[in-house]
């Protein structure tokens, strides 16, 4: 076989088991908390080898970050194709594909939103809300003639800082209302202060649910 094959066939042979290594941690964490789950368990779930898992990752806190970034990766795909850019109506489209991304996978944001999570994957999961929030916002400040009277960075820590607060508290059924629901009634209570933080007048970013 030539080399070029060699390599090919290596290749799918390692993302084929990376892929099952994610999928076992996504099952286990929907079975038992994440301080209780083992390398063996994960290796159970894979069927794999204990030295295969470490082929490919030092430990579970690597592997929880590389399945973390696989589905933010998933998750931006989502909202970017929902979120319009310069509309000065908003149908909250991509905030609501946010809240139906934490329903289909519950345990996984639940731990992230959570103490158990903080570090490396928490911090990519509001890294990539808060550039989410960006491309929305910065072309829709300029096409509407918006002065933001702070910095973007900082409109976007508030604006998910907050998206995240509300994210905890519905994983945990301390807010209820389906993924939709709940995603209107948050946008709902942030207009106002998107519409400040992006130098807009009054009534000019209208939010009207789809």
């Amino acid at each position: 076989m030539p080399m070029s094959e060699n390599v090919k066939t290596m290749d799918r042979r390692q993302a084929r088991t990376r892929r099952a290594l994610q999928q076992a941690l996504l099952d286990l964490i929907e079975q038992k908390p994440w301080p209780e789950i083992t390398v063996e368990d994960l290796t159970e779930a894979a069927d794999i080898a204990r030295p295969t898992f470490y082929a490919h990752f030092p430990d579970k806190a690597a592997l929880l970050e590389d399945a973390t970034q696989q589905l933010l990766g998933e998750l931006s795909e989502r909202v970017l194709a929902a979120s319009p850019r310069n509309e000065p109506v908003y149908r909250g489209a991509g905030v609501a594909e946010i809240f139906r991304h934490a329903d289909e996978h519950t345990a996984l944001y639940r731990l992230l939103t959570g103490a158990e999570g903080s570090g490396r994957p928490r911090t990519a999961l509001v890294t990539v809300l808060r550039g989410l929030a960006a491309s929305v916002f910065e072309p829709l400040a300029e096409s509407l003639g918006g002065t933001p009277p702070l910095p973007m960075h900082e409109i976007t820590a508030a604006f998910t800082g907050a998206g995240v607060a509300v994210l905890h508290d519905w994983l945990r059924g301390e807010i209820e209302g389906a993924p939709e629901d709940v995603a209107v009634r948050f946008m709902r209570g942030q207009i106002g202060g998107i519409e400040w933080m992006l130098g807009l007048g009054p009534g000019t970013f209208r939010f009207e649910p789809a």
